[in-house]
């Protein structure tokens, strides 16, 4: 037997183990500190820009590796700066944490009358502080680099094999900034308000 595939066995059986015995376990109480699963799934942008430098030749590998680590940083960035507003700055018309209870500020098109609007965009958390500035807010705002990780180095990979790398910082900005953050909030509440800034 190989060394490789009795490795991959021990490391099974040991997950299992130490899997059962968390089960097992009656505390009550998660420990401090984001989920493990939410540091987990960064593994994904990281995963897939080392997939991008095996794609390219060697003596184009390392520039690219390094616009895509700049374009996820920039495109965190303008999340911090404004997407987080934009995307969930109205997320507490629908959510009852009282960590988001801050962020409660929305902008709709559409009157009560027709139904149950939609938020069109989120207008509280600008730069996460203020009502953001909460575990709960902070640990949402956690959770969306990863996903923002694999759109930017998705967009900066079709940039650099294009030829295009004078857009690299534009797009990364444009996508943390407005199309991760201009997505829709969640349906409102009808609360028979008229359309426009909920508060």
């Amino acid at each position: 037997m190989d060394r490789l595939p009795r490795t991959l066995i021990g490391a099974l059986c040991l997950f299992v183990v130490t899997g059962g015995v968390a089960l097992a376990s009656s505390e009550p109480t998660p420990p401090p500190g984001p989920p493990p699963a939410l540091l987990l799934s960064f593994l994904l942008p990281g995963g897939l820009i080392l997939l991008l430098c095996a794609a390219l030749p060697e003596d184009r590998a390392a520039g690219a590796a390094t616009g895509a680590v700049i374009a996820w940083g920039l495109a965190c960035l303008a999340y911090w700066a404004v997407g987080f507003a934009f995307h969930f700055g109205g997320v507490a018309v629908v959510s009852d944490a009282p960590d988001l209870a801050g962020l409660y500020w929305e902008y709709s098109l559409l009157d009560v009358t027709w139904g149950t609007g939609w938020g069109m965009i989120g207008l509280r958390g600008f730069l996460l502080a203020d009502a953001a500035a909460t575990p709960g807010a902070l640990t949402l705002f956690l959770a969306q680099l990863p996903l923002l990780g694999v759109v930017a180095v998705s967009l900066q990979a079709v940039l650099w094999w294009r030829g295009r790398r004078g857009l690299m910082v534009p797009a990364a900005l444009l996508v943390g900034g407005l199309l991760m953050g201009g997505s829709p909030v969640a349906p409102e509440e009808e609360s028979g308000e008229e359309p426009g800034m909920t508060e």
